[in-house]
């Protein structure tokens, strides 16, 4: 939530919060809520945020309030205004509680007032007559709610059906262009890569439609306060935790980075349909209020880890990338000084240079590199690599091509020369696999192998 306070009934403006320069995250609505009746007492407000739980919070708000410390214009009319913002603000920077708010639909949302309770204001009160205000608020919220993803669905394929309208005409132009631009000056043995520039190394740029996945957590501030995960991102493992997520392209994920206490906005740069208008969100400067204030001294470390992510996880860009092997990198882009050559071919190459210091970090990596392995009985084997696929702790990338193969046991499965052999190989898609397709898995690997098996899974592509 912002540092700045509803202003008095004069007009006049409260201070802002400045103890929020260190955090700006409330543990609850109720947190905010209640530090805000109390503008003028900023102590008092920052020992409400962090109270330990929400009822903490109301206690310590009450016992102030009692005292006068409240502010003397704090009405229902203010109240609700307030109530509505924290709301509006949970919503829709948590998107798994925004989904399931807009899922109910036009229901009637109803505060259940515990029996004991003499709440007949933000509830229905113990004999259902109250007011439920609280109900009343939520159903405007998620009316705001449904209306703005309705906006933003029809905003996102208008602009995608003008991008691809021009995309087409615009490529031959550029390309040429690029072509131009880095003929005089780059040397001969260069490695010339851009998104229009139709060659080989065009799977180098960040606009290439290489999917790879990513931890949830984001680089934290300069003064080491984390931000929050991206809560946008499902779900799963044992333990419920956010797990790795995958993302269109590289620039879908630097842009979103842009932006970490504003989790709506990546979520929609997350789900933009091409990497131009991702590009285009993160340069939108009506967000320039959210972006970090360390972008320019981050960005390129940002871009490193996604490039990383790629190339490991996409063994086939990834032998390319090995092939250059020490050729220059330029990005041939004839329009960005920065991170491409620019139209002179003098530009500093940003994206070039970061390349070839991913390209010397993954210089001995395995293109076929084992991504899970375990051994014992067949059946149990299977079993525990199948719930690892499909939900568990080891996630594999969408988009490849597995082989799951037997190596044998101790006994019939060894080879002429006293090895391990490759006694059975199954290929597999993981979009199949998490289709429900896990146990047939499970099957093919245990079937006739003997009492114990020690089964690799390996990356085909």
């Amino acid at each position: 939530m912002p540092r700045k306070q509803p202003p008095f009934a004069d007009g006049s403006s409260p201070p802002l919060m400045k103890f929020l320069e260190k955090t700006s995250l409330w543990p609850s609505v109720s947190h905010y809520f209640n530090a805000l009746k109390f503008p003028e007492h900023p102590d008092i407000q920052e020992a409400i945020l962090k109270s330990p739980t929400a009822a903490d919070a109301i206690k310590l708000a009450n016992r102030e309030s009692k005292a006068g410390k409240q502010r003397v214009d704090w009405d229902t009319t203010l109240a609700e205004s307030v109530m509505k913002s924290a709301l509006m603000a949970k919503f829709r920077q948590n998107s798994a509680l925004g989904e399931r708010l807009k899922s109910t639909g036009t229901r009637p949302l109803i505060e259940a007032t515990p029996a004991t309770s003499k709440e007949k204001f933000w509830g229905i009160g113990a004999d259902g007559d109250g007011q439920n205000r609280m109900g009343a608020l939520l159903e405007e919220v998620r009316s705001e709610l449904i209306a703005a993803a309705t906006e933003i669905a029809t905003e996102i394929a208008t602009e995608a059906a003008t991008e691809a309208a021009t995309k087409a005409a615009a490529t031959a132009a550029t390309a040429a262009t690029a072509t131009k631009a880095t003929k005089a000056t780059a040397p001969k043995d260069a490695v010339k890569f851009f998104s229009k520039l139709e060659n080989e190394f065009k799977s180098f740029s960040n606009f290439a439609p290489i999917a790879f996945t990513m931890q949830p957590d984001q680089i934290p501030a300069p003064d080491g306060t984390p931000y929050p995960p991206l809560s946008f991102l499902a779900k799963g493992g044992v333990s419920g935790q956010m797990v790795s997520s995958t993302w269109q392209t590289v620039e879908h994920y630097f842009q979103a980075m842009k932006f970490p206490t504003n989790a709506a906005y990546q979520e929609r740069i997350f789900h933009a349909p091409t990497p131009e208008r991702a590009r285009t969100m993160g340069r939108d400067r009506a967000q320039s209020a959210y972006l970090r204030k360390d972008w320019e001294q981050i960005k390129e470390r940002v871009l490193k880890n996604a490039l990383v992510a790629k190339f490991r996880q996409n063994p086939r860009v990834l032998a390319l990338l090995q092939s250059t092997g020490k050729r220059p990198l330029i990005e041939a882009s004839p329009t960005d000084t920065y991170w491409g050559a620019g139209a002179s071919g003098k530009g500093e190459n940003r994206m070039g240079k970061v390349l070839e210091e991913v390209r010397e970090l993954l210089k001995n990596e395995r293109v076929d590199q084992t991504l899970l392995r375990g051994r014992g009985d067949p059946g149990l084997v299977a079993d525990a690599l199948v719930s690892e696929m499909t939900g568990g702790a080891v996630q594999l990338p969408p988009g490849g091509v597995y082989m799951f193969i037997n190596n044998g046991d101790g006994g019939s499965q060894r080879g002429s020369n006293g090895g391990r052999r490759r006694s059975r190989a199954q290929v597999y898609e993981p979009q199949n696999i998490q289709e429900g397709s896990g146990a047939g898995v499970a099957t093919d690997i245990a079937t006739g192998m003997g009492s114990s098996v020690e089964v690799t899974v390996e990356k085909l592509n």
